[in-house]
């Protein structure tokens, strides 16, 4: 019974699989139920990122042509502020446009 119901959810999926035999069906589920778990790692790992960037925008952070970027008054050495974004995570940008310029 478990199987024909496997088979009948197999077969509605792709008509492919109407004349396989139960090892093809079950081949085929074991493959779908592989691919639901990547998606489903997938978007455990979207929502974190996702986390990442609305608790850095939060905190400041702006989005400028798809990167995130934390402009701050601080004074510091070029050196100690390229420290800085390392324990965030993040690099220290050269602004090297006019448009960044102007976000700056």
């Amino acid at each position: 019974m478990g199987v024909e119901m496997i088979r009948s959810f197999i077969i509605g999926l792709d008509s492919y699989y109407e004349d396989k035999d139960d090892f093809q069906i079950l081949d085929a589920a074991q493959n779908l139920s592989e691919k639901m778990k990547d998606f489903a790692d997938l978007n455990d790992e979207i929502k974190r990122v996702n986390e990442v960037i609305i608790g850095n925008l939060q905190a400041g952070w702006m989005i400028y042509n798809r990167n995130l970027y934390l402009i701050t008054r601080d004074k510091n050495t070029w050196w100690e502020s390229r420290r800085e974004c390392q324990k965030e995570g993040s690099e220290l940008v050269s602004i090297e446009t006019q448009e960044e310029q102007i976000l700056a």
